[in-house]
């Protein structure tokens, strides 16, 4: 794999591309990088190697074997949907500044699609100060309770105080023992 580019990249298309959009991705580099209209040293090279890059991924056969070379890919479930569309595939290498618009559409999940949320690692820190005195450390530890009891069994909590020095309460743990830690 290391010794060929990665067609789908020269293309400025994902993996998933349809036959389609690997044609129009094609015309559009070829477009551009043809010999006859782009003359910038090196475009010549590219766009070799986007005809290389149609002729394998728009035969089905050639393009088997080409992603067979690819690890499989992974499909990270994120809870928001990303598309971005740019006002260009490519740019031509040219002494000038060029612009390139980019526009990026988030979306959440549909919710049958939704994921768990990750593990959390809860640290509560606790000033036990004497400003911190009756009736504010009482709803401090009304809320400490609160947020452990919804704590979920994957989740890690610890609790650390503080005035002149900090010191662990409750070192960090997974599935506490809900009452011996509200006690």
């Amino acid at each position: 794999m290391d010794s060929q580019p990665d067609f789908y990249a020269l293309l400025g298309l994902n993996r998933q591309a349809t036959p389609d959009e690997i044609r129009k991705a094609f015309f559009s580099a070829a477009h551009r990088l043809h010999p006859d209209k782009n003359i910038t040293p090196g475009e010549t090279e590219i766009f070799l190697e986007v005809q290389q890059a149609y002729e394998t991924l728009s035969d089905p056969e050639k393009r088997a074997h080409y992603d067979s070379q690819f690890p499989p890919q992974e499909e990270t479930p994120y809870p928001i949907r990303q598309r971005v569309l740019y006002s260009r595939q490519s740019l031509v290498r040219l002494e000038e500044p060029q612009l390139v618009y980019a526009l990026l559409e988030l979306t959440p999940r549909a919710t049958e699609e939704q994921i768990p949320s990750p593990p959390l690692n809860l640290c509560l820190a606790l000033d036990c100060s004497t400003s911190m005195q009756g009736l504010s450390m009482d709803l401090v530890k009304a809320t400490a309770i609160q947020l452990l009891r919804r704590l979920r069994p994957q989740d890690v909590f610890s609790v650390v105080t503080f005035s002149d020095r900090a010191e662990a309460l409750i070192p960090a743990t997974r599935s506490p023992d809900l009452p011996k830690l509200e006690a």
